[in-house]
């Protein structure tokens, strides 16, 4: 459904693990009888640092950056075993793991979305590495060139030209040397690449100390974060809940701006929840739509200093959605 509980504003300028830290402390104070045995922070990978996970108190799973432990790489994907998580098979391997300085459950998943993605992206990278050695050895074949030739300096060349993720290991590097460079040959390695792919690609790491739930239970509950990108992406629907664009420009209008933003999308969710629960299975966005055609005017007669309220004529739907809106 996606019901915001609780917001935090703080600077476009502040990057999340800055704010990560104050923000546990506002949770503290926010969160009625604070109780950090029973309650499970989920947060991503943008927050991950040494310092942020030493204060963090509660329970936690999050997401976490496979380059704090390369040695999780090594496990080949004939090494996982599938597992069902809200009717999706999904491949997982899990293991404990001594992350700042603290035995933590990783949980090791592989996503075909993620591997196509990444594939793609390698590939494109390649051929852009391609083009760019291919102008360097013209450069290098033309008399006329400023760039220097020196073996070197080529190699910096050339060691720019590789920054790419992955493309050293791919690529296999050969220069003619006279007395400076006259070209260079290179090869893509395909095994290699192949290597490469198996071992990097399609792999994404799950860290929580929940130790005693089960891997389904602690991937259903790292999923639930699809919730706060659901209120992320309704605070920018621009016909209903936007925040932007927004017409202040001091600290207390923008929260108060913000404030306000939210408030209607708590309201338009609490609405929502009820008339779900009474059968009507539609979105936030399609009930505003349908009650706001519904229009409602004051008539008063000639004869008469009273005003009635009327409601224009409305279709089975809106009728019925009406109806349970007035049962509330």
């Amino acid at each position: 459904m996606g019901l915001p509980l609780c917001s935090h504003i703080y600077e476009g300028n502040t990057n999340d693990q800055t704010e990560f830290s104050e923000y546990i402390d506002i949770l503290k104070v926010r969160i009625p009888n604070y109780d950090p045995n029973v309650i499970t922070l989920v947060f991503d990978g943008g927050s991950n640092n040494k310092t942020n996970f030493e204060k963090i108190e509660t329970h936690y799973i999050c997401s976490f950056s496979l380059s704090y432990c390369k040695s999780l790489y090594e496990i080949d994907i004939s090494n996982y075993s599938v597992v069902t998580v809200n009717g999706e098979s999904v491949k997982v391997y899990r293991c404990t793991q001594k992350i700042w300085g603290k035995e933590r459950v990783c949980i090791l998943t592989f996503s075909g979305g993620l591997y196509d993605g990444q594939l793609i992206e390698l590939n494109q990278n390649i051929l852009k590495t391609i083009d760019e050695l291919n102008t360097l050895n013209q450069q290098l074949k033309n008399e006329k060139s400023r760039i220097s030739k020196k073996e070197e300096s080529i190699k910096d060349r050339i060691k720019k030209i590789l920054s790419r993720q992955h493309m050293t290991e791919i690529f296999e590097i050969r220069m003619k040397v006279d007395i400076t460079v006259k070209s260079i040959e290179y090869l893509v390695n395909e095994t290699r690449k192949n290597e490469t792919v198996r071992k990097y690609f399609g792999k994404k790491l799950i860290l929580t100390d929940r130790a005693d739930w089960s891997t389904v239970d602690i991937l259903k509950t790292y999923r639930e974060q699809d919730c706060i990108e659901k209120i992320f992406r309704a605070s920018k629907d621009k016909k209903h809940f936007s925040i932007r664009p927004q017409y202040h420009f001091t600290d207390q209008k923008v929260r108060v701006h913000i404030f306000c933003c939210l408030l209607g999308l708590t309201l338009a969710s609490i609405l929502q929840k009820e008339i779900v629960n009474h059968g009507i299975n539609i979105s936030k966005n399609q009930m505003l739509d349908k009650l706001s055609e519904i229009r409602r005017c004051w008539v008063k007669k000639k004869d008469s200093n009273k005003a009635v309220s009327v409601l224009e004529e409305m279709d089975d739907f809106q009728a019925k959605l009406w109806d349970v809106i007035q049962s509330l």
